[in-house]
């Protein structure tokens, strides 16, 4: 608070001394009025004018810079200025200088100027010898950036292409050739049979298919040998397969098992109104396993158009697996205990009837049974061999339920009581936290990261990084840290909830008023505190060191004394000098006893003195080095 004093002081006396011009400043060195066409007025002819000078990391930290804030980038070493908005800073450079060559043309006045090009080099120059300005574009290569000529070139780097290309005067290919291909707008080469085996069937067969041999359009499929239809899949999914083959069957895959027919197609009467059988059996009354046509009847859960699996009603296996509404079925017995629905959908329940549920690929219903996933230790979990993410077992070691994510076993979160959680947890909904304890000055806080991550962070660190803490802040940057505001709102200091000190928005500062009209607006009495130093009598005062005091209290001489100078002055330094002995005080002017900077200018150009409790003001002009007495008491 000294020290804000002093200022203050120093302020008050500086503008009384102080010449003005209008709302114009001039800084010069030799008195010259400001330019009326500008605010600021520098000028020098020994001294420039020094920016501030920063990296470009510390340039992109100034918070709101104004359109057209002015600094020099030391990273770049040139000069930076913001030609967009507070919000949105866009830096442009304001200058470029240095090199040779071009660079030059706006100061050249001969009258004739060549202009050349050249093709040396490995990338676009310019260059300038005398009035001849040649540009350098070399051809592209793979170590050139340059010019695509009509001649042949091998060209590095991934070129894209806005409109078609055409390609003109090719050579004819051959069977190893590779094929061009386009993904994602990148041209790429690929052999012609892994063309084929992605997207046709290949004469010498394909890998890895899964794609489907037919047709898109309503129009029938037909297969030909010797030019003669042989097979046809019409619309209808109908297929009809023509043989002119003097064999008894149509179709026939035999296999010779104990001699006998493993499989046949045939219109075999087996049962009433039997039509269009697939059967494999070895008699009728034997196992035997059938696709029925229309009207089949037989013992059993079996309906029309049924694959079934029978010992022709005699026990043993009984697999209805297709009845009238398209759904698979299995049965135990004569229970129907699994459906499999058209839709590809599974569920399991004990008779009853079944509903599909369009949200669920497996139901399994009971109102007395429950369902039961694997159980096993931690031990066992963990040995199992390449987990498929969203595997599920029940943990007998924890007793919760655990499932694989894919790069790790997560543990279920109990709904109540104490469970230590590990790894990451990502919330989608609201975070809620009921019957909290209280807590401590100790506590941390829970923070949350730009990427959604919850944090924990001392108190004191969380304060540190965005506001003033009260116990004060280290660390801090003097270029982007202040106390204020970044709009045009004042700045207001209480105590005791009463405004003691008003920062206004034109910077206009106010001490006990709340509406200060001035730069410096008090509304109350002044003090600064007093320092004193010991003086000798006689001639015996020099460069005195008169400390951080403005009003210095002189005493010690039992005689006259003089002072020739004081230590420690800065520009616009006041101090005031009592003289609070009995004795007559001189100031000498410039005596060369104290040194040049320390020697003391007076008024009248010649020695000045004051009698008892007589006093001077004094200032330090740094122009000159000296302190210039402006006023004294005789």
């Amino acid at each position: 608070m000294k020290r804000h004093f002093v200022l203050i002081v120093s302020l008050l006396l500086i503008f009384t001394i102080s010449n003005s011009y209008g709302q114009n400043i001039a800084i010069n060195d030799n008195g010259a009025m400001p330019d009326t066409s500008a605010m600021l007025d520098v000028s020098s002819t020994s001294k420039g004018l020094l920016a501030p000078r920063m990296t470009t990391t510390q340039r992109n930290n100034i918070p709101l810079p104004a359109t057209g804030l002015l600094i020099f980038n030391t990273t770049t070493g040139a000069f930076n200025v913001n030609t967009g908005t507070s919000a949105v800073p866009a830096w442009d450079v304001l200058a470029v200088s240095g090199g040779s060559g071009i660079s030059s043309l706006g100061g050249l006045t001969g009258s004739t100027q060549t202009f050349a090009t050249s093709t040396t080099g490995t990338n676009f120059t310019i260059s300038s010898s005398g009035s001849t300005h040649t540009f350098n574009l070399p051809d592209a290569s793979t170590s050139n950036r340059g010019v695509i000529t009509t001649g042949t070139q091998t060209i590095a780097g991934a070129k894209t292409l806005s409109d078609a290309l055409t390609l003109s005067t090719l050579a004819s290919g051959a069977a190893t050739d590779s094929i061009l291909t386009s993904a994602s707008g990148v041209v790429r080469k690929r052999t012609v049979s892994d063309v084929i085996n992605n997207a046709a069937w290949s004469l010498t067969g394909n890998t890895g298919a899964t794609n489907v041999f037919g047709l898109t359009s309503n129009n029938s499929l037909r297969f030909y040998t010797n030019n003669i239809q042989r097979l046809v899949i019409d619309s209808t999914s109908l297929m009809t397969l023509t043989s002119t083959s003097t064999a008894a069957r149509a179709f026939t895959i035999t296999q010779n098992i104990n001699g006998a027919a493993g499989m046949l197609l045939n219109n075999n009467s087996v049962g009433v109104a039997a039509a269009n059988e697939l059967l494999m059996s070895n008699s009728t009354s034997n196992a035997y396993f059938g696709l029925a046509g229309s009207g089949y009847t037989t013992s059993g859960p079996f309906v029309q158009n049924g694959i079934y699996i029978d010992n022709n009603g005699a026990g043993g296996i009984s697999l209805s697996a297709r009845n009238a509404a398209g759904n698979i079925r299995f049965y135990g017995n004569t229970t129907l205990g699994m459906q499999m629905f058209t839709n590809g959908h599974l569920q399991l329940q004990s008779g009853g009837t079944y509903t599909d549920i369009a949200s669920a690929r497996l139901a399994v219903n009971s109102t007395t049974e429950g369902f039961l996933v694997p159980r096993m230790t931690t031990t066992q979990r963990d040995a199992i061999s390449t987990p498929a993410t969203g595997l599920l077992i029940f943990n007998t070691t924890t007793n919760f339920f655990n499932y694989y994510t894919g790069s790790g076993w997560t543990e279920q979160i109990s709904s109540t009581g104490t469970q230590t959680i590990s790894g990451n947890k990502t919330f989608s909904g609201t975070i809620s936290a009921t019957s909290l304890s209280g807590g401590a000055s100790t506590d941390s806080l829970v923070t949350v990261s730009s990427a959604g991550v919850i944090n924990k962070r001392r108190v004191v660190d969380v304060i540190a990084q965005s506001a003033w803490a009260t116990t004060g802040n280290t660390g801090t940057n003097s270029g982007t840290n202040y106390l204020g505001t970044t709009d045009s709102v004042s700045l207001r200091i209480k105590t005791n909830g009463i405004e003691r000190i008003v920062v206004d928005s034109t910077g206009d500062v106010g001490i006990g008023t709340t509406t200060p009209a001035t730069s410096l607006d008090i509304n109350g009495d002044l003090a600064t505190r007093m320092g004193s130093i010991t003086c000798g009598n006689g001639n015996s005062n020099h460069n005195l060191a008169i400390g951080n005091k403005t009003f210095v209290k002189i005493t010690g001489p039992t005689g006259n004394f003089t002072i020739t100078g004081l230590a420690g002055g800065v520009e616009g330094k006041i101090v005031i000098l009592y003289n609070s002995t009995a004795n007559n005080m001189t100031i000498a002017n410039s005596h060369a006893s104290s040194d040049a900077a320390n020697r003391i200018l007076t008024p009248t150009g010649g020695n000045i003195a004051t009698a008892k409790t007589g006093s001077a003001i004094l200032i330090y002009d740094a122009s000159v080095s000296k302190w210039v007495v402006v006023s004294y008491i005789q």
